[in-house]
């Protein structure tokens, strides 16, 4: 009876670990059906994303390492290459040659054509050479691509002028005399400058003085003046405008401060006034070189941080695994259930065995005990005589 009632719970346990859900409810089958499938609690509990990002991490990183920062930073610069090459593009155009040209042409009108790079007659020409006597060969495109044009009283030089150095040999509006000083008074800009050397007198169409004021005064120079000024001071705005335009891009003066022109304060500073205190090269180089550096911590912090992290991700994820419950189980039932069952069974069997062949020797023994009882000496003379009784045999062996 002991084996029987030890095996029905045996039966009994095999059919409960097969699913806890009717036993143990819902949530709390869900880990024991898992540690008895041997199946990780993570995925039991569909966890695995949360913490499985190793290869999410791994491919990120992979692809941040495989980012050429530098090239895409050089395919971003190339549009300010393309500016910087148009900027430079304002003082080499055919119409901005043409007008320094004809500028120095109308400061050295000594030396020009017989139209006087005008379009005027020989006659006109030769009235406005007589009368103008402008010989100031210095307005050219090399001195303007030099900067020098900010300054024109420094280009008043034995070449740029061979006869009168240092004074103007035209006669003066103001004075009525040659002589006025190519030097710079006070502070004067150099549109002022132009202004007042490249202001000659007029000449009296009655007596042929020359004069400043009057109905009858003629300014024969007054066209090539007007031009002069024009032409000067569109060509120093264009060239300044160029130059600030080129410092505040940092494409044509890298690096600062050592690429900086002479006498030039890079970036401009209308530029840094306006709220940039670096150009617009640098704040890209500044900007990739922060790129580079958060790429590098990123990937630092990766193989350091993030990698201790992933190995206490390691640890929980194999804690996680309770795949040891059900082998320990299975070692208890299979040392309970069949081991030991089985040599209670074998034990009761025996017994039982023992039981039955015991039953057939009494059996046989009470068999043998009547089939093999002897008589006495006197019953067999008594029978051999011929004087026994037959009477019943009592097999009642214990009586």
């Amino acid at each position: 009876f002991l084996a029987v009632f030890w095996n029905a719970p045996c039966h009994w346990l095999d059919i409960v670990v097969e699913d806890f859900e009717p036993y143990l409810g819902e949530t709390a089958a869900v880990g024991m059906n898992a540690c008895f499938n041997n199946t990780p609690l993570v995925e039991a509990f569909n966890l695995t994303s949360q913490v499985d990002f190793q290869e999410v991490v791994d491919a990120q990183i992979a692809e941040i390492n495989s980012t050429d920062i530098a090239g895409q930073f050089t395919t971003v610069s190339e549009p300010l290459t393309e500016i910087n090459d148009l900027v430079k593009g304002i003082t080499t155009s055919t119409e901005f040659n043409e007008l320094i040209e004809k500028l120095n042409t109308n400061t050295n009108l000594e030396s020009s054509d017989t139209n006087c790079g005008s379009g005027l007659s020989p006659s006109d020409c030769n009235a406005a050479k007589l009368n103008c006597k402008f010989n100031v060969n210095a307005f050219t495109k090399a001195q303007l691509d030099a900067g020098e044009f900010s300054a024109p009283w420094d280009l008043i030089t034995s070449t740029s002028v061979p006869t009168g150095t240092g004074t103007a040999q035209w006669v003066d509006k103001v004075t009525l005399a040659t002589g006025v000083s190519f030097a710079r008074e006070s502070s004067e800009t150099g549109a002022e400058w132009v202004a007042r050397i490249f202001n000659a007198a007029g000449v009296d169409s009655v007596s042929g003085a020359r004069c400043n004021s009057g109905a009858t005064c003629n300014y024969i120079c007054e066209p090539f003046e007007t031009f002069i000024k024009y032409a000067y001071g569109n060509a120093t705005q264009a060239k300044q405008w160029q130059d600030d335009m080129l410092i505040d891009l940092g494409v044509e003066y890298p690096p600062y401060p050592a690429g900086c022109p002479a006498g030039k304060t890079c970036p401009t500073p209308a530029w840094t006034a306006a709220g940039n205190p670096r150009t617009i090269k640098q704040e890209l180089l500044n900007y990739q070189n922060n790129i580079t550096t958060t790429t590098n911590d990123i990937i630092g912090i990766a193989n350091t941080a993030v990698g201790d992290i992933m190995d206490q991700v390691s640890l929980f994820l194999c804690n996680m695994n309770c795949g040891f419950v059900g082998e320990l189980y299975n070692n208890v039932h299979g040392d309970m259930c069949v081991t030991l069952l089985g040599g209670v069974i074998q034990i009761s069997a025996g017994f039982w065995l023992l039981a039955i062949f015991m039953f057939l020797n009494s059996a046989l023994g009470s068999m043998l005990v009547v089939r093999l009882r002897g008589i006495s000496t006197a019953q067999f003379e008594e029978r051999d005589s011929g004087a026994v009784e037959m009477k019943a045999v009592n097999l009642d062996l214990y009586n």
